[in-house]
């Protein structure tokens, strides 16, 4: 693969987690198909509302032809009360504890015509 492409699909992964990191999860949506389509907007502000000062930190981006993986670190201030289950229903309905957590997470995506594919 060349060093065209692999910079191309590297920027998409870097504007995408640009997007979340200002909040702008409508521009977000635009750019990936999720396995949760019709609450991705949904999900991605509840997140917001329950921790108003997310961080998500890309720490490795490895591409191997059409696939893309992300290792992030999520990091936030727990200040408000989940709606919808984040990876498990443990903070929902959950009062909010003002501590701050880290969570390493892994996100896979495959390029399919210039949208990133939850994987």
């Amino acid at each position: 693969m060349s060093n065209h492409i692999l910079r191309n699909r590297r920027a998409l992964i870097e504007q995408l987690y640009d997007y979340f990191n200002r909040y702008d999860f409508e521009a977000a949506a635009t750019m990936v198909v999720s396995r949760h389509t019709d609450n991705y907007l949904l999900h991605w502000q509840d997140v917001r509302t329950t921790f108003p000062d997310f961080r998500l930190e890309p720490l490795d981006i490895t591409i191997q032809d059409e696939r893309i993986a992300v290792h992030s670190l999520f990091s936030g201030t727990h200040r408000g009360v989940a709606k919808f289950p984040h990876h498990g229903d443990l903070l929902i309905g959950a009062k909010p504890t003002g501590r701050t957590v880290s969570v390493s997470q892994m996100h896979v995506y495959q390029i399919v015509a210039s949208k990133l594919i939850e994987l």
